[in-house]
């Protein structure tokens, strides 16, 4: 099996750090105040700080990303990040441009990894909005929090 994840570490690294983004089959340009930042991960294609909202302490992150699993894994894992019962969750699957894309919207306490042996952080009052892009065989996912 490919791993999903194979170049992504060595194209964000060579990346121009513009508002134009390349992932896999999906290309996206990002709105004026977003700031296009080195991925804080190695399987995170590109990474975007986002003006935060009124009352919050932070900029928001938005993620590009592709990875293996099905759809249904990736949001059992992401609703188990916020203890497998958010306060909020919904979950739907939209038609656009000829795709099935499931979009998901998690808020509740979310238990915040930096990396796969890191102790996590609770966040509570934490918002996860994703959208799944499946492009052919490839999921192509767009995370912000």
């Amino acid at each position: 099996m490919t791993d999903p994840h194979a170049g992504l570490a060595d194209a964000a690294a060579t990346q121009d750090l513009g508002p134009e983004v390349t992932v896999g089959a999906v290309r996206l340009k990002a709105p004026d105040g977003w700031t296009r930042k080195q991925p804080r991960s190695q399987f995170v294609a590109a990474e975007f700080a986002l003006p935060k909202a009124e009352g919050d302490e932070s900029d928001g992150r938005l993620t590009l990303s592709l990875a293996g699993g099905s759809v249904e894994e990736n949001v059992k894992r992401w609703r188990g990040q916020f203890g497998g019962k958010p306060e909020k969750d919904s979950q739907q699957e939209l038609d656009i441009a000829g795709l099935k894309v499931t979009v998901v919207d998690f808020i509740g306490t979310f238990a915040d990894q930096p990396g796969p042996f890191a102790p996590a952080v609770e966040r509570p009052g934490y918002r996860m909005l994703a959208a799944i892009v499946p492009v052919g065989e490839q999921l192509h996912f767009i995370k912000s929090s």
